[in-house]
């Protein structure tokens, strides 16, 4: 029966999971944490391309195979001016290799590693892997497990602290004595300044109209953290929380053989479109086990979460692209890998 598996598509390889599922625009918040983390402003001007030299992106010794890095939004080109609100609001990918092209990819890297990211194959957890260090990383272009990036979401919504993820929280011999459990190693990963700047930018892309994650909006006016994500024709996917409360993410796809069975001219549960995005089909997943789990645990309707810091939202003039290459890691390896001209849906 090729619809069961043993296999646990929820968790990494290393855990009886698969290769994980490729993120798209759900990686987004992760370079807004960036981005903060080099004191810059969300409301910072940036003019925007449609080609950027790799040599932009390089930090410490890691270089890259091509010469340009060809990347667009969702619906062709770019749109620039736009500052880095408006690029997560809209989902544009421009917008993010602009801001990639500035800070360098080892400040993103490092910023993803502060929020509980790893990659989900055995041999390349590390986000500096060949397997994701690389451009396109910036648009969600890695291989993540579920469990992963809800992890990432959850510490965005719980002010920058991030835990491990532990399938027990106690366990008893025969005798009723506790066993020794695995820790959560609960850590302030990044500012609270930051977790709650980048939150607000969440919650501006469902509330403001054109937002791409209009459509997450939970019942009864309760304050909506999300981001949708297509990764091309592959994966659909919505990822959010509810601050201290619960996170989820939610991929849909061919965990098989997602490069041949695509969602072109798919027609699921009487739909028909010539393309899906995550909104489509991964969004009202999302919806529904938010919702049904916060009504069944009573959870409390909080709408103070998601206060941005007045120093992240300063504006300021437009900036050309540019390297300022400060970067915090001290990593030396090569990458020779060739970056992929990879145009990631924004929806």
């Amino acid at each position: 029966d090729q619809t069961k598996t043993s296999m646990n598509y929820m968790v990494d390889q290393v855990d009886g999971g698969g290769w994980g599922v490729q993120v798209g625009s759900t990686w987004k918040p992760i370079n807004m944490v960036a981005w903060m983390q080099q004191g810059r402003s969300i409301n910072e001007g940036l003019r925007t391309s449609t080609s950027y030299p790799l040599s932009s992106f390089s930090c410490n010794n890691y270089s890259f195979a091509n010469t340009n890095w060809k990347v667009e939004n969702s619906g062709g080109g770019t749109v620039s001016p736009e500052t880095p609100l408006q690029g997560l609001i809209r989902s544009h990918n421009t917008t993010q290799a602009s801001m990639a092209s500035q800070i360098g990819l080892c400040a993103i890297a490092d910023a993803a590693k502060a929020l509980g990211y790893h990659n989900s194959p055995a041999s390349a957890m590390d986000v500096y892997s060949d397997n994701s260090f690389n451009a396109p990383m910036t648009i969600g272009a890695v291989q993540a497990s579920p469990l992963t990036m809800a992890n990432v979401y959850a510490t965005l919504g719980a002010n920058g602290v991030a835990c491990t993820p532990i399938a027990m929280t106690r366990v008893t011999d025969k005798n009723g004595d506790e066993i020794d459990v695995p820790q959560a190693d609960c850590h302030q990963a990044i500012d609270p300044e930051i977790a709650q700047t980048t939150a607000y930018a969440l919650n501006q892309g469902v509330v403001t109209a054109g937002g791409e994650a209009a459509t997450t909006q939970l019942d009864n006016g309760r304050k909506t953290f999300a981001k949708t994500g297509t990764n091309e024709n592959t994966y659909m996917l919505t990822a959010g929380f509810v601050p201290n409360v619960v996170s989820a993410f939610v991929a849909v796809g061919d965990a098989q053989d997602p490069l041949n069975n695509t969602f072109d001219n798919k027609t699921i549960n009487g739909v028909y479109r010539s393309e899906w995005f995550g909104m489509y089909i991964a969004t009202p997943a999302w919806k529904q086990f938010m919702n049904t789990y916060l009504n069944a645990i009573n959870a409390p309707i909080d709408n103070n979460y998601g206060n941005p810091a007045q120093k992240y939202l300063t504006a300021s003039g437009v900036r050309a692209t540019t390297n300022n290459q400060n970067n915090q890691s001290n990593q030396t390896t090569q990458n020779g890998q060739q970056a992929q001209n990879q145009n990631q849906e924004g929806q």
